[in-house]
């Protein structure tokens, strides 16, 4: 696997549900894009790099109705060699109008493959107007939102951890 194989999934994966679900195919229920860019003449980071994802999968037992907004780590601070990517955006609720934090997915060569180091700073800071559109969609498929789905404590930590070590070492068995 390169990096350069994670920046095509990122660019392809979101346009409908069915190519969501190959990368775990228990947890993820749901996928749209804001701009469906996936046959536009782009590079693979053209593609999702300012383009929302809007997702429904369980993380643990609870469904999560997110709106992920890809952001260009160079201009948020991050040097990014040719040979690496690093896959960041804003994770926000598709329904509330919350931010939950951002998500960082570095992936770099090493001998004998590639090395991917996941991140999440979660918190409940930062407010957003949700696509209103999407938003109807999310409430039409089954709202998930409620209270205690915005509480970000331990179980959410251990649950997203064990989410992320299944969906990207799937997803690197068959990419």
């Amino acid at each position: 696997v390169t990096a350069a194989m994670w920046d095509w999934w990122f660019g392809w994966h979101s346009t409908e549900a069915a190519r969501y679900k190959l990368w775990h195919p228990d947890a993820h229920q749901f996928a749209a894009l804001r701009t469906d860019l996936t046959t536009a003449d782009l590079t693979d980071r053209q593609k999702y790099i300012g383009n929302t994802s809007y997702v429904d999968e369980l993380v643990g037992p609870k469904l999560q109705q997110l709106g992920i907004n890809f952001r260009d780590p160079v201009a948020h601070g991050f040097t990014v060699p040719p040979d690496q990517t690093i896959v960041f955006g804003r994770v926000g609720s598709s329904i509330a109008p919350v931010d939950l934090g951002w998500l960082a997915h570095q992936v770099r060569p090493i001998e004998g493959g590639v090395e991917m180091r996941s991140r999440f700073f979660l918190n409940l800071r930062g407010l957003h107007v949700p696509n209103v559109t999407q938003a109807a969609f999310a409430v039409a498929r089954g709202l998930s939102v409620d209270p205690t789905d915005l509480r970000l404590g331990e179980d959410l930590g251990r649950d997203l951890l064990l989410h992320c070590g299944q969906e990207m070492n799937h997803l690197a068995a068959f990419l």
